[in-house]
């Protein structure tokens, strides 16, 4: 027989952004450069950063490095991933400028990168298997010119598949997509690549940005890669990151010349609307852009200028028209010319990983919603974060079984409006787009039936 098991009332509120950025350090020990590169993703909790290391200069001695932490501790645990000394004689360079990152269904993340090594060039996945175990899967090698370089960026599929974009350095821009025999390769023509992003929308086909030394390219397959549609997007450097909305409408921050940051909104073919994010000053490097869980709000993060002490945001509420800039946290002289920061939000927070004082890794937080959770219900049983949310909300079991669980949200009509299965005791849901009503969580096993009340 069936009973339910608890029920937990949690306010889901559409808010104005609000409150503080809190700055907490990552990876600062010893004399290391790192975070020349950040990639980060919130899932179920916890925080995952993935990011490079400099030992030295002459020659390179470089690693990839992953951290992750719980939410409420934020006590990190650092694996090291892949290093220079696999390569040959080890003069390579690992994570030229950007590397990709994104959590498969276990929840395990997987990295790209580039390397150039005395022995040739690569772009590489590595897949964590276990605590500090991970598998690295060669996706492309060349011993000639033009080498694999620059960018690389990955997202993993409804099957966890990886599909990345990739750069051969100012020559091409190349996508490969897994599969159960391999790697499926294919050729943009999008000018002389230097910058990649890459998102997939809600069918998994692939939506790229790629930067040259003088314009931005986007390009969208129908078909997983086999064709493509290229647009220019306008103007502009190769500093360039992608995100796609809530409708799958392509969202690009991008640079110009070093002294812009700029975004780009793409409303129909070849019709890209247009607007200064930071326009004035050496304010341009690295932007990285999150289109938010409320849809149509996008947010960039961003360095100043070359060895500008600075880490910056900025917020648009109508679509990318009208942009605040804000800065977040002082950097102490950020070599930006190598550095990314990364951005995500989990619907309750905003986070970015970036280089602070002495090349170090920190984590800045903000919680935007500036409303604190309701109790959890007594049983203990049940509990969903964050309350209120924008958007996402995570579903943690206590006592219930550790996978299989069905996980569904209803509205008031008692239609399903979401559903997931919960993995390791944890779901995550995306109610965003959702209009303001009452929803009930509901989650199901052979013998119990449990129930969470969202008010939106």
């Amino acid at each position: 027989m069936r009973s339910i098991a608890a029920v937990v009332l949690l306010a889901v509120l559409i808010a104005p952004a609000t409150g503080f950025w809190t700055c907490y350090p990552v990876d600062t020990a010893g004399v290391q450069a790192r975070a020349w590169w950040t990639v980060l993703k919130v899932w179920a909790d916890t925080i995952h950063i993935a990011y490079a290391v400099h030992t030295s200069q002459d020659p390179f001695q470089t690693c990839i490095r992953y951290a992750r932490a719980d939410l409420c501790s934020l006590t990190w645990t650092i694996e090291t991933v892949d290093t220079c000394t696999n390569y040959a004689s080890g003069q390579a360079l690992l994570g030229w400028w950007r590397g990709g990152l994104d959590l498969d269904s276990a929840g395990q993340p997987h990295i790209a990168y580039t390397v150039v090594a005395s022995n040739g060039s690569f772009c590489m996945r590595a897949k964590r298997t276990g605590p500090g175990s991970w598998k690295l899967d060669t996706v492309e090698m060349r011993t000639s010119l033009p080498v694999v370089c620059h960018d690389a960026d990955l997202v993993l599929d409804w099957r966890s598949m990886a599909h990345i974009v990739y750069t051969h350095y100012g020559v091409m821009t190349r996508y490969a997509v897994e599969d159960d025999t391999g790697w499926f390769r294919y050729d943009l023509a999008l000018g002389a690549p230097y910058g990649v992003g890459l998102k997939l929308d809600s069918v998994s086909n692939p939506h790229v940005v790629v930067g040259t030394l003088d314009s931005v390219n986007y390009a969208y397959s129908p078909n997983g890669g086999g064709s493509w549609l290229t647009e220019r997007v306008d103007a502009g450097w190769w500093h360039v990151d992608i995100d796609l909305d809530a409708n799958d409408r392509p969202l690009v921050a991008y640079t110009r010349l070093h002294n812009q940051v700029r975004f780009g909104r793409r409303d129909g073919p070849d019709d890209w609307f247009t607007s200064y994010v930071d326009a004035g000053g050496e304010n341009c490097c690295r932007p990285s852009i999150h289109a938010g869980v409320v849809p149509r709000t996008p947010v960039v993060a961003y360095y100043p200028y070359m060895n500008h002490p600075g880490l910056r945001w900025a917020q648009s509420d109508d679509s990318g028209t009208t942009w605040h800039p804000e800065s977040v946290a002082a950097t102490g002289g950020v070599y930006s010319s190598c550095s990314y920061p990364s951005f995500e939000d989990d619907g309750s927070q905003w986070y970015i990983a970036y280089q602070a004082a002495g090349y170090k890794l920190w984590l800045a937080v903000n919680n935007y919603t500036g409303i604190e959770e309701q109790p959890v219900h007594s049983s203990g049983r049940v509990q969903v974060r964050p309350n209120p949310t924008k958007g996402p909300i995570q579903v943690m079991m206590n006592g219930l079984s550790r996978s299989g669980s069905v996980v569904e949200v209803f509205d008031a009509a008692g239609r399903t409006v979401a559903r997931s299965l919960a993995l390791s005791g944890r779901a995550r849901l995306d109610l965003k787009g959702l209009p303001s009503g009452v929803y009930v969580v509901r989650i199901e096993e052979a013998d119990q039936l449990t129930k969470v009340v969202l008010r939106r």
